[in-house]
């Protein structure tokens, strides 16, 4: 679909495009659909569907005609790997196949498509294939040097012209246009890998490939073929223990599949001859991207060899760790025993070079090398989740002690002190920095799976270490992270934590009078800290009750602005803390006694005795939480009725409303959705999560009833006076836009369960072991983050009956979207989706108030560009495009909004259409569904008769 913004005229486009309803764009995503579903269907075709599939497509296999292209990857995409019979066999179809392939010699694409078909023919037709296949070795190798860009000959380029692909066949290569020479490599190891049989030569093949690709591997030899060089390493070891795992049984391919030649330990012995020599060399490769490709091929080599290959690797892993004068070497050498942990506990003597491994990478985490820092912390992880960190005075009687153990509390000590090197002079990460999320994931995760595995003694001594320092920094940029290992800190063992941490902390904020001693800042800065301390403490917080509502009272509704933010979210921490479900704990044993160390090393949890806990609210923890909210709901309640306030202290009395209500919304819900009240269409509403049985017992529920009510009437009165266009004060306008939206939306638990799950998301390259079961390779504390997660969605879903307050709380919303002002539209079209996610049969009547605006002559700039951001987003697009009166207001409103004469705003609404389009459906052979009164509207007037029906 193709509109000029300038002067784009809706009503001629409506015109000609009559007949294209559809678009160009959304024609695309129909297309890739439509692929993705050949791709999965052709697995259950009939056995007589490869010949007709050839018959239907050879005619049109002629390389004078543009339709080739077309052809060709119809036919990869459609042809079975089964049933080949009926189209003359396997073997002669892969050699006239490969005559049509051989036409084009110079597109990436192209080779892409056939070389898939033919790793997929060998994979399931070894027997038929085999013998042809062997002629076509060559050819194929020879096209493989070429696109890994290495030079073929002294007169031939390095980088040969490469050939176009068609636009209009984009959908056949199933979005990979873009990383074609990465997919044909990795479809190259796999026709390699399950072409390897009895009088096979593709070993043969494969000797004098990397013979020739040898001096290209060296670190000297480096450019622009190194990346396709160290695709090819990883995936064709990553694709020969695929195949040894298949054919053990302990692992599953997407389609059945059985070996009809099951690979031997003289294959094996063979591969890793070959193989070893490669890695070996690109370890000590300068290519970041290059060494890691080196040490997943060397995991997997010694997952299948490990006689051959881990006696040599540790060495060398080992001696490049201790030589600092070669930085990337000590880089690359934590990079690979991050995946060689396993192997090497089990390894004779592993122990102790494991030992030694964690002393010597204790300077990999280093403030001005930011990479070397993350790949430590990687490592530390990898062997974190196979080790415990146990104090030799808490092993039980009787059992072995390693030499390990006994410099462990160094380590420890050693790790925590390059660690606060590291946030004493972290810079500070804005949004939007690309290494922040990294950054903030990992020494999160980190902080929390490292005091996690502590035994007691050893926790204790790092409590005090943590405890000495954190009190004695002030680093306003790092308070993030120092409140992550505040908070891993207490989450391992919150008794013991919250009795040595928060008095002090709490001392650091007020003085015995009430008080905030220090300065303003001194203050921000240990709230902060304090916040993060108590996030899982839970009931423990019982016994220091007292000092942490002196902090409240001191900083909830201060006139500083930052202290105020402060205190907001230390109240809304406290109240999840004492409501919130959440694991007990994630280490990599379950039970309360220390294991024997030498037993649970280098071992895994399987899922089914992962013996997951959750830790529940109390009656206690309830009833506190009731305390908290009404005492801090009077005293906002009160700044909001003085008409006399300030506006910083109205502003601080809807940041501690927000606080409330993000943090104990649990203890007043709303009533949920009756499924019958309302006689709708439930296809317009088969996308909304309705509430699920949750964990979460309610104890006082006639207190949350009234308390709901209590802040409904609240909000909806100050809305009537404060959310108004003439109100100057956008800064108070935009605090309440977004204290009404969590009211709306908020369950009071915490939505970044999703983000949690995936910052320990399953890493194949460190956990998969295919000589194993797929038990074996999960670790406990992904496991634990994975049920968490499901266990928050659980608490978070959920939808709302709608009464009149929230219809009205509702409907200020959808006009606050369209404000004058940038700065209320865009927090309120920010809160807007979630309130509506709650509250999903309200879109209709929000939506349809927006697209009338496009109408209205009267309508601003402001008002304009308010509904197209409001609309331009994924839910509400949706609901348009599957609701006929919504697309009727949004085709007529761009069709009458011509009278808008500045081209910004022209351009505004060509977005939204653009926006709009890849949401339509296809049109059905009746056509579209709509009322009989259509053809009557004034705007349908100007169409063709034969395009109403």
């Amino acid at each position: 679909l193709r509109i000029s913004l300038r002067g784009a005229s809706w009503a001629d486009f409506a015109i000609r495009g009559g007949d294209q309803l559809v678009g160009s764009e959304a024609a695309k995503g129909h297309l890739k659909a439509l692929a993705g579903l050949a791709r999965r269907a052709r697995n259950f075709f009939s056995v007589s569907a490869a010949g007709e599939i050839m018959s239907e497509l050879r005619p049109l296999l002629c390389h004078h005609e543009m339709s080739l292209y077309k052809a060709v990857g119809l036919l990869c995409l459609f042809l079975p790997d089964h049933g080949l019979e009926s189209a003359g066999g396997a073997g002669p179809l892969m050699l006239e196949l490969a005559v049509v392939w051989q036409t084009i010699p110079n597109s990436t694409e192209w080779h892409m498509l056939w070389i898939t078909l033919f790793s997929r023919m060998t994979r399931h037709n070894i027997v038929d294939v085999l013998e042809p296949l062997q002629t076509l070795l060559r050819p194929l190798f020879s096209t493989f040097l070429k696109l890994l860009e290495v030079p073929t000959g002294k007169n031939k380029p390095q980088r040969y012209d490469q050939l176009g692909w068609p636009s209009d066949c984009d959908f056949l290569l199933h979005g990979k246009k873009d990383r074609s020479k990465d997919e044909t490599i990795k479809k190259y190891t796999r026709l390699i890998v399950f072409s390897i049989a009895p009088n096979s030569q593709t070993m043969s093949c494969v000797q004098e490939v990397l013979t020739y690709l040898k001096p290209f591997v060296h670190p000297l030899q480096e450019g622009g073929h190194t990346k396709q060089l160290d695709m090819f390493l990883k995936m064709v070891t990553l694709n020969y223990t695929k195949r040894l795992g298949m054919e053990s049984g302990k692992h599953r391919c997407k389609r059945p599949w059985c070996s009809v030649y099951s690979l031997s330990e003289q294959d094996t012995a063979d591969f890793t001859q070959l193989m070893l020599p490669l890695a070996m060399t690109s370890f000590y490769s300068k290519d970041f991207s290059m060494s890691f490709s080196a040490g997943q091929a060397l995991k997997d080599l010694a997952s299948i060899s490990t006689d051959v290959v881990l006696p040599n690797l540790l060495d060398v892993v080992l001696n490049s760790m201790q030589n600092v004068m070669k930085p990337h070497e000590v880089q690359n050498s934590i990079s690979i025993s991050a995946v060689l942990i396993s192997k090497m506990l089990a390894a004779e003597g592993g122990m102790d070079l494991v030992g030694q491994l964690m002393q010597v990478s204790v300077a990999g985490i280093d403030t001005n090398d930011p990479m070397k820092t993350m790949v430590t912390l990687r490592f530390y992880l990898a062997l974190l989740s196979e080790m415990p960190l146990t104090d030799v005075n808490d092993l039980p009687a009787g059992v072995s002690k390693p030499g390990i153990l006994y410099g462990l509390q160094d380590w420890c000590a050693g790790v925590l002190d390059r660690s606060f090197d590291l946030l004493g002079n972290i810079s500070d990460l804005k949004k939007g920095n690309a290494m922040k999320g990294h950054v903030q994931g990992l020494l999160r995760r980190f902080f929390t799976v490292f005091f996690q595995q502590m035994s007691p003694t050893l926790y204790k001594f790092c409590l005090e270490r943590v405890s000495r320092k954190c009190l004695a920094t002030f680093y306003p940029p790092g308070k993030q992270y120092i409140g992550y290992l505040m908070d891993a800190v207490v989450y391992a063992s919150s008794a013991q934590g919250v009795a040595q941490l928060v008095p002090a902390l709490c001392s650091k904020i007020v003085n015995a009078g009430g008080d905030l001693q220090g300065s303003e800042a001194e203050a921000a800065y240990f709230v902060h800290i304090l916040g993060h301390t108590v996030s899982r403490a839970g009931n423990d917080l019982v016994p220091h009750f007292a000092q942490l509502d002196a902090v409240l009272a001191a900083t909830v509704l201060h006139s500083n602005v930052s202290i105020a933010k402060e205190g907001e979210k230390l109240l809304r921490k406290l109240l999840r803390s004492a409501l919130g479900v959440r694991p007990e704990n994630c280490r990599s044993w379950s039970g309360a006694v220390v294991p024997d160390f030498a037993a649970v090393c280098g071992t895994r949890c399987v899922p089914a005795t992962a013996q997951i806990i959750f830790r529940m609210p109390t009656d206690a923890c309830q009833q506190r939480s009731r305390t908290l909210i009404d005492t801090f709901f009077a005293k906002a309640e009160a700044v909001l009725k003085n008409s006399s306030s300030s506006s910083a202290d109205v502003r601080s009395a809807y940041g501690c409303l927000t606080g409330l209500v993000r943090g104990g919304a649990q203890l007043f819900l709303p009533k949920d959705m009756q499924e019958d009240s309302a006689a709708v269409d439930d296809d317009d509403y088969d996308d909304m999560e309705t509430s699920l049985v949750s964990p979460f017992v309610l104890q006082d529920a006639p207190w949350g009833v009234a308390t709901r009510a209590r802040f409904g009437e609240l909000l909806v009165t100050v809305c009537r006076v404060q959310a108004i266009p003439e109100n100057p004060d956008v800064q108070s306008v935009k605090a309440l836009m977004r204290v009404v939206g969590f009211f709306l939306s908020s369950k009071g638990v915490s939505t970044k369960y999703e983000h949690a799950k995936q910052s320990v998301a399953y890493n194949k390259a460190v956990h998969k072991n295919w000589e194993k079961g797929p038990d074996d390779s999960y670790p406990r504390e992904l496991l634990v983050a994975r049920v968490g997660a499901l266990v928050g969605k659980r608490l978070d879903s959920g939808v709302f009956e709608e009464d009149a307050v929230a219809t009205e709380l509702l409907d200020k919303l959808g006009a606050m979207c369209m404000h004058e002002y940038s700065v209320v539209r865009k927090k309120t079209q920010k809160v807007l989706p979630a309130a509506l996610k709650r509250y999903p049969r309200a879109a209709v009547r929000l939506y349809t108030s927006m697209l009338q605006r496009l109408r209205d002559p009267a309508a601003t700039k402001g008002t304009i560009n308010g509904v197209v951001y409001s609309l331009q987003k994924g839910a509400a697009l949706t609901r348009i495009a599957k609701h006929w009166t919504l697309t009727h207001d949004l085709l007529t409103g761009l069709l009458a909004s011509q009278h808008f004469d500045e081209t910004k705003v022209q351009v505004r609404l060509a977005e939204l259409w653009n926006s709009y389009v890849p949401y339509t459906f296809p049109m059905s052979y009746g056509g579209l569904a709509h009322p009989a009164t259509l053809p009557q509207l004034p705007v349908m007037t100007r169409f063709a008769p034969d395009l109403v029906k």
